[in-house]
């Protein structure tokens, strides 16, 4: 893979291909193994990220029922109200659990607690090391950043290209507040030509907000570009934040 492949997995999926052109991108993706897991990748965070770039929306429109839901019930008769209230009730608790669910106030204490909101990973589907694999996805699936930490460290002794795998060992660390190693790492994919190098720089954004250094963070947080676009809106809304 070289600077040109990540290219032309941006163009594909901002659809800037001619039809010649996505016909030859599909057959890649048959033929190319590696080529076809860089680009399982990417998609894979836009996905993510949007989904996260949706939430106020879905905050917004429960705010918005509720609002909806008390406005009607001034307008019932006094019979209505007492019949009516039991049913407001109930649709008022679901909207507030749904929104706990999304966003847990009680969880998010800082900003980075906010935005530190991490994509589940996937090992085993290029990995001839199925077993170490399978480990540390799940361990870091389930937030078990510790055990991760070292079955990650081991993964990438035996898959040492593999920058995904880097990338949730740098979370890894940074979620055991391994700081420096994490700056180290995040540093590494910030500079390499891997379709992940906006994730470096936002990850080492991250590090330094979790370190108190508001200043760092946003220097870096400027630098990530409208390529990634999910990213880069998150990015925006946490400058200005900050």
């Amino acid at each position: 893979m070289d600077s040109n492949d990540y290219i032309l997995i941006d163009r594909y999926l901002q659809g800037e291909l001619s039809n010649e052109e996505v016909r030859s991108f599909k057959q890649r993706l048959k033929d190319d193994e590696e080529f076809a897991g860089e680009y399982s990748l990417r998609k894979g965070m836009d996905i993510f990220l949007e989904k996260e770039r949706n939430q106020p929306n879905l905050e917004s429109s429960l705010e918005r029922l509720g609002d909806e839901f008390f406005e009607e019930e001034k307008k019932k008769t006094t019979f209505s109200i007492y019949r009516n209230r039991i049913f407001i009730g109930l649709a008022a608790a679901a909207a507030i659990a749904l929104a706990l669910i999304i966003w847990n106030p009680f969880e998010a204490t800082s900003l980075y607690d906010q935005y530190a909101i991490h994509q589940p990973i996937s090992l085993t589907e290029k990995s001839t090391t199925a077993a170490i694999g399978t480990k540390a996805e799940k361990e870091f699936n389930t937030k078990n950043y510790k055990e991760a930490y070292k079955s990650l460290s081991t993964y990438i002794e035996q898959k040492p290209d593999d920058q995904k795998a880097k990338l949730a060992l740098g979370i890894s660390a940074l979620e055991l507040d391994k700081l420096e190693e994490a700056s180290s790492i995040f540093s590494a994919i910030q500079n390499s030509n891997s379709a992940l190098k906006e994730y470096g720089t936002w990850y080492l954004a991250l590090t330094y907000l979790k370190k108190g250094d508001n200043e760092k963070a946003k220097s870096l947080l400027t630098k990530i570009t409208s390529t990634e676009k999910n990213l880069f809106e998150k990015a925006t809304k946490l400058l200005k934040s900050l």
